[in-house]
């Protein structure tokens, strides 16, 4: 049986909660495989925090939860590059300790540390048969240099480790057809041979029946309520969607949006809220899975935003909830990514304008306040997720590319 090491920086207690990566990890098990996970214990469960490094097994997937001195998530752009920075060097530490007897056959980091190739390096260097798997879902360093959060001097120090870590992969996923393209044109050190289309993914589960009742408990009921869960940071551009809801607020009463989660940008969110007195807008901190889940099939529309500036096509992995969920889209997005086009083209589900354009966000809104025209939109995003982007499709066209 093969071994399976997944380099990551966010994976929660799956026993718990589940994400985008802790569905590949337990597909591989499915499959067959021996999956290892190297991850830090940085993240929002408060149940996976402990004073040292350590490891767990859960659902059949080994998972090493390294201890570091910084944190990577909840806090301000200095901590987290300098937790960037450390990733690698405690990273194949604890690989060392951990997993020293283990010989991987195949290793699958993710874009966001390019750092990464050191260990990718190490490993290759003690197992020379050993494949990679690269997993391009951030474009980091260059979405961070287009937000302007990022110093030049620090963006061609990252760029440079993105290289060595792009070039030391067999295969490289990439989220869209627009992502293959970006990096042939802005990254030609590397080869583009390497580049595959590998869509986000999402393991389809069977609904457990559910007892909450959640637009009563937000005092939500009779409203088509308009839902964004995640990150509220700066790359989400949500400042826009807050100038939709104060455009629309007093032309349809019975429209709510509701943001859950926690970022950088909350606060300011939260402010602007007050000032404009949008009483059609909810902002809440990040709730349990079971009880967001509640929330998605209560909901009506699922929203999707990305800032203007990112210049970067990224294509939401949360689409994929809305679309389980059954919930058409309304986005808005940067004019470099190609989401628009894989939303009304191929999903079916939703309607897309450009950051900016506030007309055209406003109209696709109205249209979406048909309840016919939602049904539809509903129906077509959750066929297509069914038919194509399941994760056993997925670890099946990852597999098969290699």
């Amino acid at each position: 049986m093969e071994n399976i090491l997944m380099l990551q920086v966010l994976f929660p207690n799956i026993e718990k909660e589940k994400n985008l990566y802790s569905d590949l990890a337990e597909e591989f098990v499915k499959q067959g495989y021996n999956v290892y996970v190297v991850t830090i214990q940085d993240y929002i469960s408060a149940d996976v925090v402990k004073k040292s490094t350590f490891v767990e097994e859960k659902l059949g997937v080994k998972v090493l939860r390294v201890k570091m001195p910084t944190k990577y998530f909840n806090t301000n752009f200095i901590e987290k590059g300098i937790t960037t920075e450390l990733i690698p060097y405690y990273y194949k530490k604890a690989i060392k300790q951990f997993f020293s007897n283990v010989r991987f056959n195949l290793i699958v980091p993710i874009s966001i540390i390019p750092g990464m190739y050191k260990i990718v390096s190490y490993l290759k260097k003690r197992n020379p048969e050993a494949k990679t798997y690269l997993l391009l879902r951030d474009m980091f360093p260059q979405m961070a240099m287009n937000m302007g959060v990022l110093p030049k001097p620090m963006y061609y120090y990252f760029r440079y480790q993105q290289i060595k870590l792009y070039n030391l992969a067999d295969k490289i996923g990439c989220m869209s057809a627009g992502n293959i393209e970006y990096v042939k044109v802005n990254l030609p050190e590397v080869d583009s041979k390497k580049l595959c289309y590998l869509p986000n993914w999402r393991t389809i589960r069977e609904r457990k029946e559910n007892t909450i009742d959640f637009k009563k408990e937000y005092g939500l009921e009779g409203k088509i309520v308009a839902i964004f869960g995640g990150v509220l940071g700066i790359q989400q551009g949500l400042d826009f969607l807050l100038k939709l809801a104060n455009e629309i607020k007093d032309e349809y009463p019975k429209l709510h949006f509701l943001l859950i989660g926690n970022g950088t940008e909350k606060e300011k969110l939260k402010k602007y809220v007050i000032e404009k007195q949008l009483h059609n807008v909810t902002i809440i901190d990040r709730i349990p899975s079971q009880k967001y889940e509640a929330a998605l099939q209560q909901c009506d529309i699922g929203l999707i935003n990305l800032d203007g500036d990112l210049k970067v096509p990224h294509i939401p992995s949360k689409t994929l909830s809305y679309l389980e969920a059954g919930l058409p889209i309304l986005a808005c997005v940067d004019a470099h990514t190609d989401y628009g086009k894989l939303l009304e083209e191929e999903y079916k589900s939703g309607k897309c304008s450009l950051y900016g354009d506030l007309k055209s966000y406003k109209n696709n809104l109205i249209y979406m306040i048909d309840k016919q025209g939602r049904k539809k939109m509903s129906e077509n995003g959750n066929e297509y997720l069914r038919n194509n982007l399941t994760t056993n499709h997925i670890v099946k066209k990852l597999l098969g590319s290699l």
